[in-house]
């Protein structure tokens, strides 16, 4: 991925992680037991198919990826037309919140190589994410997606420049609102994640420098 200078963006924030999710039936019991057959990647140019063309090409794995939706590879998965599916999603997904212990899927893991770690984060899938997938008495190794949130780099004092500003005040200002339902869980993670991370923030990186302290105060206020 080019740096985001080149692609004509500035950054705001680091948003959350996203867990890589393989889902498998019960006669695959690695990643490596794949080979040569289908596993669903996703819609093309999703997230999920992106994520899963490089960890299957670094890791050496050759399989026949197909490009359906979640919901449907899910069923196909369940009637035994592909061996796998990939979902790239923040811990719990709903997609796999009414899959019942008796129909033998599970989690894959991924080890997280060297390779691998220089584009995403180790992380785990547990039994308090996944009850009826996951061991009670384990956890399911695999790595991460960060997510940032960055804006296009318009032209200081242009129209969609100050909407820009606006919209990037507006967030700062409604972070903690971010914490309750029915937003997803994760975002509370970021909420504490900008908390630890203000200290490090650069003005500078900002679509307005000003907002600047605007973040710094609405970060560090109790919610």
């Amino acid at each position: 991925m080019p740096p985001v200078s080149m692609v004509c963006e500035t950054y705001v924030t680091k948003m959350y992680d996203q867990e890589v999710h393989i889902l498998a039936g019960r006669e695959i019991n690695s990643i490596a037991d794949l080979a040569s057959k289908k596993v669903n990647f996703g819609v093309r140019d999703s997230g999920s198919n992106l994520t899963a063309n490089v960890i299957f090409r670094a890791l050496g794995i050759t399989v026949e990826p197909t490009s359906f939706s979640q919901p449907i590879a899910l069923e196909k998965l369940r009637q035994g037309e592909i061996s796998a599916l990939v979902y790239v999603a923040g811990k719990p997904a709903r997609l796999f919140q009414n899959i019942r212990p008796d129909e033998n899927l599970h989690f894959l893991p991924i080890a997280a190589t060297d390779h691998l770690r220089e584009s995403y984060t180790p992380a785990s899938l547990t039994a308090e994410d996944y009850p009826d997938l996951t061991d009670a008495d384990g956890a399911i190794s695999t790595v991460a997606v960060g997510n940032v949130l960055a804006v296009y780099n318009w032209p200081a004092g242009t129209e969609r420049y100050r909407k820009v500003t606006r919209f990037v005040r507006a967030f700062f200002e409604r972070l903690h609102d971010l914490q309750a339902p029915p937003h997803h869980a994760l975002f509370a993670e970021f909420v504490d994640y900008q908390k630890r991370q203000t200290r490090t923030l650069n003005s500078s990186a900002l679509p307005d420098p000003r907002l600047y302290e605007l973040i710094i105060q609405h970060v560090t206020t109790p919610s």
